[in-house]
């Protein structure tokens, strides 16, 4: 099943040297194996998940609730302009949350759509007076996002090692 579009796109170029000359095959190939990378690339999955306070406490942490219009979205995949569309659909189902966090661990990669795409939501959190916390960004995303200036207008404050840090710090702020 992992190589299913590899084999097709194989077979296709078999076909394709039988068919048509050697060059063309070549080409119907190399087109198949970028479009076959394209979805592959463009296959995010967002998770949105209410905060379970019982597995906070079962890891160590000292925490009784959480705010009641706090959210935790699991990205996982690329951030590319395939997948953008995607992640902006999750985020309109959803009205303005008081903090809403990306947990990014799953993102190895991320393009301007991307960067483009959490500057949104920073907008809409911030204009409705929430907060928009990422957690667990990889080195090259963070990497991007300081190249992009959006750090420094989150703020370094808003980013945290893990989505469990970035909760608690958000009780925190509620509370305190």
């Amino acid at each position: 099943h992992r190589f299913k579009s590899a084999i097709g796109a194989f077979l296709a170029t078999m076909l394709a040297t039988a068919v048509f000359d050697l060059t063309q095959a070549i080409l119907i190939g190399l087109g198949l194996s970028a479009l076959s990378f394209m979805v592959r690339a463009s296959a995010v999955a967002v998770e949105r998940k209410e905060i379970d306070v019982k597995a906070l406490q079962a890891i160590g942490h000292q925490i009784e609730s959480v705010h009641p219009d706090m959210s935790v979205v699991y990205v996982t995949g690329p951030m590319f302009f395939g997948a953008a569309a995607k992640l902006r659909s999750e985020f309109a189902k959803h009205d303005c949350e008081r903090f809403v966090i990306l947990s990014m661990r799953g993102v190895p990669h991320i393009d301007v759509s991307g960067l483009e795409l959490i500057e949104e939501i920073w907008e809409k959190q911030r204009k409705c007076g929430g907060e928009l916390l990422l957690a667990a960004v990889q080195p090259a995303v963070r990497e991007m996002l300081d190249r992009s200036r959006l750090t420094t207008e989150i703020g370094a404050h808003n980013f945290f090692w893990s989505a469990d840090r970035a909760i608690l710090a958000a009780n925190a702020r509620v509370s305190g």
